[in-house]
Parts: structure tokens; sequence; C-alpha cells
């Protein structure tokens, strides 16, 4: 199926206004770093990329349960994977 003219770039404009506004509620949510990765990392936007991040935070919860806290937290309109790593990890 054929993508429209230019609805990459308006992907692209999309997922960095919602990475801002994530951005910014970051700092309240107690991480240690923060590290961008996927299409937007590389600059290369498709019709179905999200916003993908390593988070470095500490934690008890088990690794299945720690993208939860970011799912409830993150409230955007795009799609956003996080992959929740504690400092020692």
């Amino acid at each position: 199926m054929p993508v429209r003219a230019g609805f990459s770039r308006y992907r692209k404009e999309m997922l960095e206004r919602e990475l801002g506004t994530i951005l910014e509620l970051l700092p309240q949510l107690g991480l240690e770093k923060v590290i961008l990765t996927g299409d937007m990392a590389t600059d290369d936007y498709q019709p179905d990329s999200r916003i993908e991040l390593i988070v470095v935070q500490k934690t008890d919860l088990s690794f299945g349960r720690r993208a939860d806290f970011f799912s409830y937290h993150l409230s955007t309109a795009v799609a956003v994977d996080t992959q929740v790593y504690t400092p020692e990890e």
C-alpha cells in the first residue's frame, strides 16, 4: 500500500512534539538516564514509527512490570516503547 507523500515528515513532527512533552515529564519521575533509540535516533521515519526509549531508573519492580509505570504516566497520542533497567543492570 503506497504511503502518501509527506506522511513521513508529518509523522516525524508528531513524534517530536510528543517527545518534547515526555521530556518535560521525565525529571518528575526520578530517572537517572534516558536513551532515545529506534527510528527517531536514526532519523529514519516510517508511518509506524514510535518513540523508543531505554530508561535507567532505581526500581524494585520485576523487569516485566517496569514499563507499566511509564505506560500509566506517559499519556501520549503515539506509541511509546520503554525498556527499563536499573543502574546495576
